[in-house]
């Protein structure tokens, strides 16, 4: 469940599953435009090991490993996280594209529920 890893991803901003390189763009973006780039870093993240969550050793079709909760907990781990988010840049624009794609509305609807807390 998102519960298992976002919940640690938003609460320390991102530290503790990347590297302070990395993680200090996170914290830019963060401070420039609010809770919204929470979401979009999550997703961005998430769009990254998309190939290692959904193949766990790497090969596809007949014979190749199912995705199961232990393989999904290492790769969203900061450990295995760190070592295939390394490049700010990289990070950055999987960010942008999750915010380009986004609905609209549920953007606003982030922004809207930080303006009332």
């Amino acid at each position: 469940t998102p519960e298992m890893f976002l919940i640690e991803w938003f609460m320390t901003i991102f530290s503790k599953c990347l590297t302070v390189d990395v993680a200090s763009v996170v914290w830019d973006l963060f401070l420039l435009e609010g809770e919204v780039v929470l979401y979009c870093t999550a997703i961005a993240l998430l769009r990254i090991l998309e190939p290692t969550l959904l193949y766990p050793d790497g090969r596809r079709g007949p014979g190749a490993a199912e995705p199961d909760l232990e393989s999904c907990s290492r790769a969203l781990s900061g450990e295995e996280l760190r070592e295939r988010v390394r490049d700010p840049d990289e990070l950055l624009w999987h960010i942008s594209q999750a915010r380009r794609r986004a609905p609209h509305q549920l953007l606003a609807e982030i922004r809207a529920m930080e303006n009332t807390e």
